[in-house]
């Protein structure tokens, strides 16, 4: 589903992961914008923003009730720190998003990217979507 890029490292990482019942948790993810993208023309002003193949974006339109999808710009953190989570039931199924038991502590963690090239792919997410409508 993902660009070979995307794919290519995955498998050199792979083999380092755990097993299916754990989860290795290294980085996370601080939510700075957010957009509901209802038109396939939109969603592909952010070609080259994501890992996502162009079938899988189109695909997504033609999921649920809603025929739309949201694009998320995320500001990526290194933990201090790798841990294991337990893989439990509650984790299971079709979920974007899930709360992890126990929470991982993020004192100490550091941007991926620095703050200028961050802020650059900032303002290239939200040029590509200013024509679309803003979010609810």
């Amino acid at each position: 589903m993902v660009l070979p890029a995307a794919q290519q490292r995955y498998h050199l990482i792979a083999p380092q992961l755990p097993g299916p019942d754990k989860v290795r948790v290294d980085y996370f993810g601080q939510l700075l914008a957010w957009q509901r993208i209802d038109s396939l023309q939109d969603a592909e002003k952010l070609r080259g923003q994501h890992i996502w193949r162009d079938e899988v974006i189109a695909e997504r339109f033609d999921w649920g009730k809603s025929r739309n999808i949201f694009a998320l710009a995320v500001r990526v953190f290194r933990l201090p720190f790798t841990t294991e989570v337990q893989v439990i039931p509650q984790y299971g199924g079709c979920k974007s998003w899930i709360e992890l038991d126990p929470e991982i502590p993020t004192d100490g963690a550091v941007p991926v990217l620095g703050k200028d090239n961050f802020e650059s792919r900032l303002k290239l997410f939200q040029e590509a979507l200013a024509s679309v409508n803003s979010p609810e």
